[in-house]
């Protein structure tokens, strides 16, 4: 005979499985509804504001890595809530064909950043539409070196790299890597300012190097390398690195760090792509019509500690990429 009482208990059980299936289904849904929906309506937001647009080359690209551009693309989109569009063109094309590849990426764009070498092409397209703001990284011509300005009628502002505040931090590094010991060279094409030695030198008394750092021009031939501790390359030096040798090197330059040479330590990177967003933010506090005033911005310090033994070194540098260097 069959257990009348056996077969309920078995469908009671059936149904409270269902029902506990049916439960979990509901529940992970609704999990999946309230993570998705956010995700979505953010995605929207993001894809629906206007997008800042950077000027780009493929030389440019080429050097300064492929990979590299992308992850500061990325970066910068996220920390201003916007999407950031490259605008690629050849390194020779004229000032109409900027404008029409600004055009071409967006008719409203949020702003546009640009190198100082496309200063001619965009000083075209903020007179087509001098209700866009652009910023232009770069010394503006007639204008003291490390001034940034914004003229009244023109939606125009200039950056330019804080070399008293990198000079500053080259010279914690360049004290630290040369241990308190032994030469530091200083090559360049432009002789750094007053103020810019004057906050390396500061930067070397605090780090205990009491030597005077040797300044050396680009044009000039020099191959005395000798007790030489640390080497700062903010111009060329083609006699040295021809050499090899095994001393430290402060770079200063926008170049991928996989292309520089064995011993170079620390790059200071001021490329338009690495200052995208304290630029935006510049250009969007001060506005076209703001009081003219100096806007530059400290390069990004970037050390590599696959290259560097001492593991002590290596915090100290990092500490030194937030330091800052006060004037007055």
């Amino acid at each position: 005979m069959v257990n009348d009482n056996g077969i309920k208990s078995t469908r009671l059980k059936t149904q409270k499985t269902e029902s506990k299936k049916k439960r979990s289904f509901v529940w992970k849904l609704l999990c999946a509804v309230l993570v998705i929906t956010p995700i979505i309506f953010f995605a929207v937001l993001f894809y629906s504001r206007d997008p800042v647009l950077v000027v780009n080359d493929a030389y440019f690209s080429a050097l300064y890595g492929p990979k590299r551009l992308l992850f500061s693309r990325l970066e910068a989109s996220l920390r201003l809530f916007r999407p950031v569009k490259a605008v690629t063109i050849a390194e020779n094309a004229g000032a109409d064909i900027v404008v029409l590849a600004l055009e071409d990426a967006s008719p409203r764009p949020f702003c546009v950043i640009a190198p100082g070498r496309y200063a001619g092409s965009l000083r075209r397209y903020a007179e087509k539409y001098p209700e866009i703001d652009t910023g232009i990284l770069g010394d503006e011509p007639g204008q003291p070196p490390g001034r940034a300005q914004a003229s009244i009628n023109s939606s125009l502002l200039w950056f330019s790299a804080d070399r008293n505040a990198d000079y500053y931090r080259a010279g914690l590094a360049a004290g630290l890597l040369a241990r308190g010991e032994g030469r530091i060279l200083v090559f360049y094409n432009t002789l750094p300012l007053s103020g810019q030695q004057e906050a390396f030198r500061l930067a070397l008394r605090e780090r205990g190097y009491q030597r005077e750092p040797e300044m050396i021009s680009s044009r000039e031939e020099y191959s005395s390398f000798d007790d030489v501790s640390c080497v700062i390359l903010a111009g060329h030096a083609p006699e040295f690195l021809n050499r090899n040798l095994n001393i430290p090197v402060i770079l200063f330059s926008w170049i991928d760090p996989d292309k520089t040479s064995r011993n170079t330590c620390v790059i200071f990177d001021d490329s338009h792509w690495t200052l995208i967003v304290p630029m935006v933010l510049g250009i969007k506090n001060s506005g076209p019509l703001a009081e003219l005033r100096g806007r530059s911005i400290p390069s990004k310090m970037k050390f590599l500690p696959q290259r560097i033994e001492n593991k002590g070194f290596k915090k100290l540098l990092k500490s030194f990429a937030e330091r800052a260097w006060q004037t007055g």
